[in-house]
């Protein structure tokens, strides 16, 4: 059921023995569009780029270590929720999965009856994960340009021999002179000095 320009939900199978015909059905009825089947990663990761999901669900018989790591470096290119539907799962497996940025992890027999709130509960944690990694990825940039701004202080207050908030009122009044961040004028304070030795 392959929808040329969006896929809704690919449906990854690696040598599942069960019925996949069943599941595909309980998919597509409870998420309300096409699925789309895959039966390999690399397959997966070719309909992603070529038509997107919304979702994905691997049916798998285990949860390898080479899955999880493929399901990983997946969901940090694509952002999309990732469940895992298994034969069997322990403990051990289920934390790895989710250290990996798996929305759920779950059993076959966890599935009859409640596709539409595991489609829906994976949706909300991947949502949240994102919304988190970015987060992240903000407070990291601030404390990067923190630390740049703080150098900069440093050698403004030895070359000028100045306090730490003369340093800084210099910064500032050179950011707003030159019309530019406060990070971007320390960088260039901290690139120079680096280049001058």
């Amino acid at each position: 059921m392959l929808n040329a320009k969006r896929c809704p939900m690919l449906l990854l199978y690696e040598s599942v023995e069960t019925d996949n015909a069943t599941l595909e059905n309980e998919l597509a009825s409870e998420s309300g569009g096409d699925v789309t089947m895959v039966e390999s990663l690399p397959e997966l990761k070719v309909m992603a780029d070529k038509c997107g999901a919304d979702l994905v669900v691997c049916h798998v018989d285990d949860v390898g270590m080479s899955l999880l790591e493929t399901l990983r470096i997946f969901i940090q290119q694509y952002h999309v929720p990732v469940v895992v539907i298994a034969h069997s799962l322990d403990k051990k497996r289920i934390v790895e999965a989710s250290r990996t940025g798996v929305a759920m992890c779950i059993t076959r027999d966890m599935v009859a009856g409640h596709v539409a709130v595991i489609l829906e509960t994976a949706r909300v944690r991947n949502d949240e994960n994102v919304r988190h990694r970015l987060e992240m990825n903000q407070l990291q940039a601030q404390l990067t340009e923190r630390k740049v701004i703080e150098k900069a202080k440093g050698i403004v207050m030895r070359q000028r021999r100045s306090t730490e908030e003369e340093a800084y009122r210099s910064l500032r009044q050179a950011a707003m002179n030159s019309n530019q961040r406060l990070y971007e004028v320390a960088k260039g304070i901290v690139t120079a000095s680096e280049l001058l030795g």
